[in-house]
């Protein structure tokens, strides 16, 4: 009975290792039209508790339909045969707001949508992904994708577990050849990467890593797509001085072909703005 109750307990614990959850993952690409994405620590919908999740709140209820969504695209860790998750509008919701739809595209094909509305218990996902590579949320209208995660096939990989590779995903890296790391900007940035077959589009991820306020703004992220080989960032107002990081990926006519390229670091030294009187 004792050996079991072990055999039990590690089973249990290597379930739930097969488990991933979204919020573990970096996005590939996260885009807010009209508003703000943001993960957020525990909120209900209707009621029900989620312990995380994505909210999406667009500023402006008039706006059409396209410019008031947004998007997250991930990759798919690999041996996932499904997604879930709970979607729905959290509670205290902006009276404006009584419905919201949440797209999912795998591979780069609608799946299904799912629809919310206000003061309702959340719409329960289960999406099975059968050798997928890429998964793309949409969402539409204020609403949280709460409690999202991947889920494997924990039998066969108990009982023929797999040797360790050099790459687990299967997938190659971007080789990004600008700009050189630590390399120093005042007004732009160029970033330059060698061609991927198969790929139809790049994207161009950009994070902010430090600044001299010590204070990092922690939801300064753009994603950009590019065609060719390379893609000029010229800075706008809201881009501070500090350090950043620039990844890049490839994307196939059906999704994610490769993983992020090894991210380079480089520097944004502004130009001071001249005060009145000091000129």
């Amino acid at each position: 009975m004792v050996a079991i109750g072990v055999a039990s307990f590690i089973l249990a614990n290597l379930q739930q290792k097969l488990e991933t959850r979204i919020s573990e993952l970096k996005p590939v690409t996260q885009a807010a039209g009209n508003g703000q994405l943001e993960r957020n620590e525990a909120f209900s919908i209707g009621g029900i508790v989620c312990s995380e999740g994505m909210l999406f709140t667009p500023r402006d209820v008039e706006k059409p339909t396209n410019e008031r969504r947004a998007t997250l695209v991930y990759a798919i860790p690999p041996s996932s045969t499904s997604f879930k998750g709970q979607f729905g509008i959290p509670d205290g919701f902006p009276s404006a707001w009584v419905d919201a739809t949440l797209y999912v595209y795998v591979d780069g094909d609608l799946i299904k949508d799912f629809r919310a509305a206000a003061d309702a218990k959340p719409v329960k996902l289960e999406i099975p992904l059968k050798g997928a590579k890429s998964i793309k949320l949409v969402f539409d209208g204020y609403s949280a994708l709460g409690d999202a995660s991947f889920s494997s096939l924990a039998q066969k990989q108990i009982e023929n577990p797999p040797k360790p590779a050099a790459d687990t995903t299967g997938m190659a890296r971007v080789n990004m050849t600008a700009p050189e790391n630590g390399e120093k900007t005042k007004d732009k940035l160029t970033v330059k990467w060698d061609a991927v077959k198969d790929a139809v589009a790049y994207g161009v991820e950009i994070v902010l890593v430090t600044n001299n306020s010590k204070t990092v703004p922690t939801r300064f992220l753009r994603s950009f797509t590019a065609k060719g080989t390379s893609f000029e960032w010229i800075y706008s107002d809201d881009v501070v001085s500090g350090e950043y990081q620039v990844s890049i990926i490839a994307f196939s006519k059906k999704g994610v072909l490769t993983r992020f390229s090894t991210g380079r670091r480089f520097t944004v030294e502004r130009r001071a703005v001249a005060k009145p009187g000091n000129q």
